[in-house]
């Protein structure tokens, strides 16, 4: 960092002198001084100047130098973008993506990394390259845009494009660089049946490796047969006697009666009397056989 001060008349001397006792000159010309140095901790410095007349400051200038931590920089990609991307050879002249870069001071480039292999050895590295990005002044927050940046590669199906992205803030000496993950991206045919089931990544080591995927056949819709749809109505017409052999619980006391005219009522039973039993000051009453529901009943002559 610069330093300059302005002082009311010509000066003879300046320094700078830090808390241990270190003391800096700086360079003087007329009512001028400034010195360059470089700012690596937090401390406090005493200015002190001596004019042509040898008159010093009565109270020399305290500056206090303090630390800002530099965070790294940081990346933002689409959400699209993932590894093993398929595309068809047709798309990959088009392939493009935006990224926004921030960082607290600013920043100076983005630079795209990219490596070529294939599906079938992702690992043995044929080409690659880098992308460079420039953004002069730095900024805090910029966004570069990588449009048909694989358009000039002579990529066939079955090869396989690994990348990356990367960022640098404005910090000197040492420029601070933040990486995104890496992605990929592979090429395939509009017909699958030409990759094999290992070229795709499918399945694990117990599959078949020299399997081919089968391609697809048309759909055969089978209309129902009709003569199996039918209709039936059916109707339950059984008639029957359904006879209880519950008993009313006896109930004494004077809410004897009471009790027994309820369950009367409630089992349909005539009031007057009940089957084997005679009612109160009268004969025996006659149980009566149920009628039969298949005897017709009989009906009255005509006159």
């Amino acid at each position: 960092m610069t330093l300059g001060f302005t002082f009311s008349k010509d000066l003879e001397s300046a320094s700078l002198t830090w808390e241990d006792g270190q003391e800096l000159p700086l360079e003087t010309l007329g009512r001028f001084a400034s010195i360059g140095l470089v700012h690596q901790q937090a401390r406090r410095g005493k200015l002190q100047v001596r004019d042509l007349h040898g008159l010093v400051m009565d109270d020399p200038l305290l500056i206090d130098f303090d630390l800002q931590v530099d965070e790294k920089p940081q990346l933002f990609l689409p959400k699209h973008l993932k590894e093993d991307m398929p595309l068809l050879e047709s798309d990959v002249a088009l392939f493009g993506f935006g990224v926004r870069a921030q960082d607290d001071y600013g920043v100076t480039r983005c630079l795209l990394k990219w490596q070529k292999s294939s599906v079938d050895s992702p690992t043995a590295i044929v080409d690659q390259g880098e992308i460079e990005r420039l953004i002069s002044p730095s900024q805090r927050t910029a966004v570069v845009n990588y449009e048909k940046i694989f358009s000039s590669l002579a990529l066939r199906p079955g090869d396989k494009i690994t990348f990356e992205v990367e960022a640098n803030d404005n910090r000197t000496p040492d420029k601070q660089t933040t990486r995104s993950r890496r992605y990929s991206f592979f090429v395939y045919q509009q017909e699958l049946g030409g990759l094999s089931i290992n070229q795709l990544g499918f399945g694990g080591p117990q599959d078949v490796r020299e399997g081919r995927i089968a391609k697809s056949t048309k759909a055969t819709a089978v209309k129902a047969p009709e003569g199996l749809k039918t209709r039936e109505l059916v109707r339950n017409e059984h008639q029957a006697n359904v006879v209880t052999g519950t008993q009313a619980p006896t109930v004494r006391g004077e809410h004897g009666r009471a009790a027994q005219d309820y369950f009367r009522l409630m089992s349909k039973v005539p009031y007057e009397s009940e089957p084997g039993q005679a009612t109160p000051g009268g004969p025996k009453a006659t149980p009566q056989k149920p009628e039969d529901p298949t005897v017709p009943p009989q009906q009255a002559p005509e006159k």
